[in-house]
């Protein structure tokens, strides 16, 4: 399982990468030696935003429809914001694969100042790479534990996704 990276789109239709992006849709088909893509949660600039949003220009009124799209800050403040209860609050997130749960660290946790096609100049994503699996199905999820100024909730689906490996 590796960290997320600048890459999330919320298009009609993804681009094309070397890995298979997962999300949309429930079931996926890939080819032997395939890396997959699962992003697990995605904040986005819009009120209510709990606690301070990591916004690059911290002079900015949150409050104003100009800053939802400013650009993100720094590494260190976006994953304060989304792991602190000061923030977001998440206390446990991670990806099933296969019915196992891997927690996802800080370093699965990124800033993107892409836009997005609602209009979002910049968002929040926790999500991780799949190393390639073997041939035959495999069952992808996640879950998330919050505690913090986003209020006390939780998801946990364990098998959303179905992969099969050609």
């Amino acid at each position: 399982m590796e960290p997320a990276i600048d890459f999330n789109t919320c298009q009609q239709s993804y681009p094309y990468t070397p890995f298979q992006i997962i999300g949309g849709k429930s079931n996926y088909v890939v080819r032997k030696g395939t890396v997959v893509y699962l992003p697990v949660y995605v904040l986005d600039p819009y009120p209510p935003m709990p606690g301070k949003y990591p916004l690059k220009d911290t002079q900015c009124d949150q409050n104003e429809p100009s800053c939802y799209n400013g650009p993100i800050g720094s590494s260190s403040s976006v994953r304060t914001y989304f792991f602190d209860k000061s923030g977001y609050g998440f206390y446990d997130i991670g990806i099933y694969v296969d019915g196992t749960y891997n927690k996802l660290s800080q370093g699965h946790v990124v800033g993107v100042n892409s836009p997005l096609i609602d209009g979002t100049q910049a968002y929040i994503v926790a999500g991780a790479f799949v190393k390639p699996m073997t041939p035959g199905a495999h069952t992808l999820g996640f879950r998330g534990y919050v505690d913090g100024a986003a209020g006390k909730w939780n998801f946990d689906i364990p098998s959303l996704y179905t992969v099969n490996v050609k």
